[in-house]
């Protein structure tokens, strides 16, 4: 524009520097990196930020300072990133922008306890949970962590009760205050007493979160017995269910036993999920071994098969082919009779790995074949060869 602004192609530009440092010899070296990097057309001269151009990342605009780059008219922009900004479409849509033949899909959760991963992680302790209330939810996921069995001092709550494990915030790595319900006021933690997280600094800044073990000592199965009479025409059925108990020992946490109690949280400013994608690459074993399952299909070919879509107009047979199935990305098919006269040649090239590639049957002259077996052979290039036939009968 004659104003020296450009505006991008999309609203929104990342335009934060990543710093890195590197420390030698007592030295600590800062490198900045740009998300943009800008340069003229041919990409022979690279522009600098803060110089020769300037950034409004909310509106996407590219304020031009330098006169050169300014009459040239054009540039070229090349982004590290692809900024997803504000998306709205956090809850499993599918219509985030695509990038690079990708697509995010993001599915966020409400604050909930995970009753599926909140158990013991390590030990043999069969303590259930007789009790669990979650009053404040809080980012984060916790562990009581046994040092000791019971009895033993490891540390203290909030009010000097003695206990055998710490307690710890595994996701953020500190330790938030905890209270024990001493219902005995023995002055130590017992195995059916309560064990709260407590906030870390007023009410509301931090968890509410309570815990209170079950010592099941018996373990009831039962089965059922099902019997059927019949009298005249009608049927009853009638079932008897046996219980039985079984006496259970019950086994204490010990030093390195764990209880993990996981919290469902949505997301916050402070997550990052990174992944990196690679390209589809050919394992020539594997691929060379592939190859024995290449088919074609259907073998044999019945003329006019019941499959065969209909003619598009209103008499005659419709389109004849067979495929050639479990093809690599890019192969040679050449078809013979069984006196070795070669009946086409097909060069396969597509993107999947685990392609298929149609014959309609006809000859390199554009002829119908005749009712026959015919040898096929495959070259793929540096993997391979396959060689089998098929059948074309009336």
């Amino acid at each position: 524009n004659p104003d020296s602004n450009a505006v991008a192609s999309h609203d929104r530009i990342d335009a934060r520097p990543a710093i890195t440092s590197s420390t030698t010899n007592d030295s600590t070296v800062y490198d900045t990196t740009y998300p943009i990097l800008v340069t003229n057309i041919d990409g022979s001269t690279t522009y600098d930020y803060g110089i020769d151009y300037d950034i409004i990342p909310e509106t996407g605009t590219f304020k031009i300072m330098n006169s050169d780059l300014l009459s040239s008219g054009e540039f070229a922009v090349s982004y590290r990133y692809f900024l997803l900004d504000q998306l709205q479409t956090i809850n499993g849509e599918t219509d985030n922008p695509i990038f690079d033949g990708m697509r995010v899909i993001v599915n966020n959760n409400e604050y909930d306890l995970n009753e599926d991963s909140t158990r013991w992680t390590v030990g043999e302790c069969n303590y259930s949970i007789l009790a669990m209330s979650v009053s404040r939810f809080y980012p984060a996921d916790f562990e009581l962590q046994f040092e000791g069995s019971l009895g033993d001092s490891v540390t203290v709550d909030s009010y000097g009760t003695i206990v055998p494990f710490r307690l710890k915030n595994v996701t953020q790595d500190n330790v938030p205050p905890f209270r024990v319900s001493d219902f005995n006021q023995d002055g130590d933690w017992d195995r059916d007493e309560m064990i709260s997280i407590r906030p870390y600094g007023s009410v509301s800044d931090g968890p509410l979160i309570s815990i209170r073990f079950g010592q099941d000592s018996l373990a009831i199965n039962d089965t059922t017995i099902y019997d059927t009479i019949y009298s005249g025409s009608d049927t009853i059925i009638t079932d008897t269910t046996i219980y039985y108990t079984t006496d259970l020992e019950v086994i204490d946490p010990v030093a390195g036993d764990i209880f993990h109690i996981e919290i469902d949280r949505p997301f916050s400013v402070m997550d990052v999920f990174g992944f990196r994608s690679r390209a589809s690459k050919i394992d020539l074993v594997k691929a060379s071994s592939s190859l024995q399952n290449i088919a074609v299909v259907p073998n044999p070919y019945v003329v006019a098969a019941s499959w065969e879509p209909r003619h598009q107009y209103s008499s005659g047979r419709g389109p004849r082919k067979i495929d050639f199935i479990n093809l690599p990305s890019k192969c040679t098919i050449k078809i013979f009779t069984l006196s070795g006269y070669l009946v086409n040649t097909i060069h396969h090239n597509d993107v999947y790995e685990n392609g298929t590639e149609s014959w309609n049957l006809l000859s390199n002259d554009n002829l119908e074949i005749a009712y026959g077996v015919y040898l096929y052979h495959i070259e793929a290039p540096n993997i391979g060869e396959h060689t089998g036939k098929f059948a074309v009968i009336k």
